[in-house]
């Protein structure tokens, strides 16, 4: 073996270990994870047609569709038809998007910094607690962070070689990510767009920063713009619309209200932390320190040393830096690009009414780069051989610390999910009792059928959306007339006042209860002899 070929197969060791690494903390024991019903319930549905597969449909009859574009349950769907509905197969997609995104930061990270930096800051990525929580859940986040960690390097790639194509596929994958996550996938654009800026050329940056706005709108909008084409009637109802319009769907029930809290949400629980600008420092979790404080706040300390260090040893440091030779005034940007994506994603979650644990994905890739970018950079600095060991030796405590943290919610079973109404408890009496109802039943919410259309996938009739009608009293009472749905789940079974819709009104006066939360329509049973 040539001595060139050893040194490749060293070089590549170390990141393939730190992979390795992530991969195991993201599927050890993967099976043993709570789901999250509500999208679990679409992939189970997804898989039934392609209608329902496109559209991102919620229940098997295709009434209702999710309130996101179906991209990142695509590949669940695929996933479970390979391996089967299991709990395995519907968070393998998320995990191997998590490991993906540690390699592409190392990747990203080496490209500007070299292979110790880039090393650590994957390394700091791998074992971050809310990162593995996130890969081990069957939601969407850890798969958006791949992308927009993928849309990192090839801004850094376009800097360092100022060629635009790179800055078009940069564009085209944060797009890519807003299709699975939405406007969470946004957050980090200021800072992507500051190096798309840097990289173009100055003749020639209105044309590629055109261009680039151009592929991000087109691929950020495909799925959108092309279900909306198909009349309403002729597709699902996306939840959270209050119209059926998939873009308000987007851009107001998941834009402008998750950011003002205005009260639809789908989520019944989020960060504990109320608002505030020690919110994410805080405890996340009763069982360890915090999901992403630790990190944070070594991502700060070493940040602010080093550039403590940086700028003492330069007179006027920032002249220098961008009158600097190509490679350092690109290094030089991509810091400061770092630096404005964690302070964007800060502020954002410090201060936003309804946070998940799940949405500091979108801030995770940047503490981890700057921890490993800030290490790396003082570990050269140090003329003491001593210190410097000392300084590893802390670093390694530091990513025990986090691996231990990591390891205690995958042996303790925490889970990112949201605890939502599942139904599934009635399975077996509806089952036997259906009697050819074409709907197997009736529910007063989406959240309420979701575990029933996981392990039944069969159709059912949702009457309302997060807070608007979907089915007429009128249409209810003919359905049950005509035997077409025979029970009800009503986890709000009020029978007047002002907040109780007309049909579970009805529903409460018209029918007996023959399972908590479970109601038999009397109208139906009066009909039959």
């Amino acid at each position: 073996m040539t001595r060139r070929r050893q040194l490749s197969l060293r070089n590549a060791a170390i990141p393939a270990a730190i992979v390795l690494l992530a991969a195991v903390l993201r599927m050890w024991n993967m099976k043993y994870d709570a789901q999250n019903p509500f999208y679990d319930a679409a992939v189970r549905s997804m898989g039934i047609s392609w209608h329902n597969f496109f559209f991102g449909a919620f229940d098997p009859g295709g009434t209702l569709a999710i309130d996101k574009p179906p991209v990142d349950l695509w590949l669940q769907v695929a996933s479970t038809k390979v391996l089967g509905f299991t709990r395995t197969a519907l968070a393998l997609p998320e995990a191997l998007g998590g490991t993906a995104a540690v390699a592409f930061l190392y990747a990203a990270v080496t490209r500007g910094f070299g292979r110790l930096a880039g090393g650590l800051a994957a390394l700091a990525l791998a074992v971050l607690p809310i990162s593995v929580l996130t890969s081990r859940s069957d939601t969407m986040d850890s798969l958006m962070s791949a992308l927009l960690i993928a849309a990192l390097w090839s801004a850094i790639v376009a800097v360092q070689s100022r060629r635009a194509r790179w800055v078009l596929v940069s564009a085209a994958l944060a797009g890519l990510a807003f299709d699975v996550k939405l406007a969470e996938a946004l957050i980090p654009l200021p800072a992507l767009a500051l190096l798309w800026w840097v990289a173009c050329r100055p003749g020639r940056r209105f044309a590629t920063g055109a261009g680039a706005v151009a592929v991000l709108i087109v691929t950020a909008m495909a799925w959108a713009f092309t279900a909306s084409l198909t009349p309403l009637r002729e597709r699902p109802f996306p939840i959270g619309s209050r119209t059926g319009s998939i873009y308000k769907a987007i851009f107001v029930f998941n834009g402008i209200e998750r950011l003002t809290a205005s009260g639809r949400n789908l989520a019944p629980v989020g960060f504990p932390s109320s608002p505030g600008a020690a919110r994410l420092l805080k405890a996340a979790h009763p069982d360890y320190a915090s999901l992403i404080g630790v990190a944070i706040l070594a991502a700060l300390a070493l940040g602010l040393v080093a550039l403590a260090i940086w700028a003492r040893r330069r007179e006027d440091p920032l002249r220098k830096a961008l009158r600097a030779p190509p490679p350092e005034r690109a290094r030089f940007w991509i810091l400061v690009a770092l630096a404005v994506w964690l302070a964007t994603t800060y502020v954002l979650f410090s201060f936003i009414g309804h946070l998940q644990p799940r949405y500091l994905e979108a801030m995770s890739p940047a503490v981890a780069a700057i921890v490993g970018i800030a290490s790396a950079y003082l570990l050269g600095q140090m003329r003491s051989p001593r210190a410097a060991w000392l300084f590893a030796a802390a670093l390694l405590a530091g990513g025990a610390f986090s691996a231990k943290a990591s390891i205690d919610l995958i042996q303790q079973r925490v889970s990112d999910a949201n605890p939502s109404g599942s139904g599934s408890q009635y399975s077996a009496y509806l089952r036997a009792h259906r009697e050819g109802a074409r709907y197997e039943t009736a529910a007063n919410g989406p959240l309420s059928v979701a575990g029933l259309i996981m392990q039944d996938a069969q159709p059912v009739l949702v009457m309302r959306d997060v807070d608007g009608k979907l089915v007429s009293l009128s249409r209810l009472e003919r359905l049950v007339r005509e035997g077409a749905v025979r029970f009800m789940i009503l986890s709000d079974p009020c029978a007047s006042g002002p907040h109780c819709s007309a049909t579970t009104a009805w529903s409460v006066r018209n029918s007996v209860m023959v399972q908590p939360g479970l109601y038999r329509y009397a109208t139906a049973l009066r009909r039959r002899p």
